[in-house]
């Protein structure tokens, strides 16, 4: 039970402090030694069963000694109190508890009157500390340890980039010379071949075709997570042309035509990542365009609206279903492959070039009527309009 305080110095000192009656307090001589002591304070300092009238302030809490000066202070009238924010006692299972010390005289108008010591435990708010500092240690050792396992993993992505290249290199060079052969071969003894000697000459060049595109993309998908360049305006005419350059033996190939709209506006990007785009969106169409197809028909279709310039690749082949759509353009995705061949990391290369120019790829299509992809890049500035100091820096 809270026992009430009576003496009138004591109930001056709360009432000045503006502190509730039913605190932990000690009223203390000027010799520092305790005259009277609340209940609470009697148990805090584990004086229940023992006098505590007589012992000295540094003796019923030991964390205080060493630290009278500032006692002596208050008496001195050197300083109106003093207040010690957090100690802590250990308790006989080696539970804490935490508390705050205010030290203010016993009588404003006398300094040598005494002390009176007020505690608040804190206990609560104490373990709150100590659990949230456990925390902020546990997640400085996280955060240590991430960054360590970043740099092995930017060590070890450098490396597989270093490698893949030099294994692209390696590779890609024997294909170019296996797929000169072959042509030289059918080319130079046209006419003294047999029908199926020049498929298999053709199979020859088609597979090294194949092989070194694969390759290339592997290369290209692996490259645009990292690669940085600069926007600018990008005149489409000769992207275009370079695009069709790339497939033009695959066209001829399959017997198909292309048509290419007239009108190509600008746009704001990246030459090299569109043409790289346009290629795989043509090489998809080409894959796609069915292989029982009589009439194999290719547009290249253009439009600018709002800010915007859509570029659109459009086939009439066997078309793509609503299922299938939503995974276009997630790497390795292959939804017919009688048909084509390949990885499927065409439209995966066109989905990452178009993030990293800051657009949006989309499709139409249904089953038996063919699709149509968008490619949807921004505007330039306008024709003769100052250029902004700022070139954006895509990353």
């Amino acid at each position: 039970m809270t026992q009430p305080i009576t003496d009138p110095t004591i109930l001056r000192a709360l009432e000045a402090l503006r502190l509730p009656d039913s605190l932990m307090y000690a009223a203390l001589n000027p010799d520092l030694r305790i005259e009277r002591a609340s209940t609470q304070f009697r148990h805090f300092c584990d004086y229940d069963d023992r006098q505590i009238e007589g012992a000295l302030l540094s003796e019923a809490l030991p964390e205080v000694a060493g630290i009278e000066d500032a006692f002596q202070g208050v008496l001195r009238g050197e300083a109106p109190s003093f207040e010690i924010r957090r100690i802590m006692r250990e308790g006989p299972q080696r539970s804490h508890t935490y508390a705050s010390l205010l030290v203010v005289p016993r009588d404003q108008s006398d300094p040598g009157a005494g002390l009176l010591v007020i505690v608040q435990d804190t206990t609560d708010a104490g373990l709150l500390e100590q659990t949230l500092s456990h925390q902020r240690h546990d997640i400085a050792l996280m955060q240590g340890e991430l960054m360590n396992t970043a740099d092995v993993l930017r060590q070890r992505n450098e490396e597989l980039d270093s490698f893949n290249y030099t294994v692209a290199h390696d590779l890609k060079a024997p294909l170019m010379v296996i797929s000169g052969y072959a042509n030289v071969i059918r080319t130079e003894l046209d006419g003294n071949l047999s029908d199926r000697a020049i498929r298999a000459l053709k199979q020859i060049e088609s597979t090294a075709y194949l092989m070194s595109n694969i390759i290339h993309n592997l290369l290209l998908f692996a490259r645009l997570r990292d690669t940085t360049e600069v926007v600018a305006t990008v005149e489409m005419k000769p992207v275009i042309e370079r695009s069709l350059a790339r497939v033009s033996w695959r066209v001829k190939d399959r017997g198909a035509s292309i048509d290419v709209t007239p009108e190509l506006p600008p746009v704001l990007g990246y030459g090299p990542w569109i043409e790289e785009a346009l290629a795989n969106l043509l090489e998809n169409a080409i894959k796609y365009i069915g292989a029982n197809n009589p009439d194999p028909r290719i547009k290249i279709l253009a439009r600018v609206e709002n800010g915007w310039v859509s570029y659109g690749v459009q086939d009439n082949g066997i078309g793509i279903t609503p299922e299938n759509q939503a995974k276009l353009f997630e790497a390795f995705s292959r939804f017919d492959t009688d048909q084509a061949e390949g990885f499927g990391l065409g439209l995966a290369i066109v989905g990452r070039i178009v993030a990293k120019l800051n657009g949006t790829i989309s499709v139409d299509s249904a089953i038996g009527k063919g699709a149509t992809f968008w490619l949807q890049l921004p505007a330039p500035p306008n024709r003769g309009a100052a250029q902004p100091p700022d070139v954006p820096r895509l990353k």
